[in-house]
């Protein structure tokens, strides 16, 4: 509490009405705000990850400017080395996974990442995810939002079915 004391001394009779007018909370509009339930959520196929899939929840990951997507999968879900152009924000909503960064997935190398727990991978970095429960994870970043597999081989969505 001192510290607090000192620091608005040091700032000044008017710092603290300054401070109370910057905190004061902005009038904005009911339709401005953006409000979804996870039963409202459509959620989608993920192409790059088989067997997981995506749930946009705000904004356009294909066009630019900010978006917010979930994504959930089972346990063992494996997102092969890949990069982003853009940095991606991550926030655990449920489960756990490791997380990795470098060209090949190394367990012993993954970094822990548990329910509540946060990421932030910046653009072109190489990492990796491997789900150790199933997991829901909340994503956030600039658009447009890409995956860049390391590995050519190990991107879904250029292998071709065989009929």
């Amino acid at each position: 509490m001192t510290h607090c004391r000192n620091t608005l001394k040091w700032l000044g009779p008017g710092a603290l009405v300054a401070m109370l007018f910057v905190a004061a909370p902005v009038s904005v509009r009911a339709e401005d705000a953006t409000l979804v339930n996870p039963d409202k959520m459509k959620w989608v196929p993920l192409d790059a990850v088989p067997g997981t899939e995506i749930a946009v929840v705000s904004g356009d990951p294909a066009k630019q400017g900010m978006f917010v997507m979930e994504w959930r999968g089972p346990a063992g879900t494996k997102a092969a080395p890949h990069w982003h152009t853009n940095t991606e924000l991550v926030a655990m909503i449920s489960g756990n996974g490791l997380v990795g960064m470098g060209d090949d997935i190394d367990l012993q190398k993954g970094m822990p990442l548990a329910h509540g727990g946060f990421g932030s991978m910046p653009g072109k970095m190489h990492h990796w995810y491997v789900a150790q429960s199933p997991f829901v994870l909340l994503i956030e970043g600039e658009g447009p939002f890409d995956v860049n597999f390391i590995h050519p081989e190990d991107d879904p969505r250029t292998k071709t079915s065989k009929q």
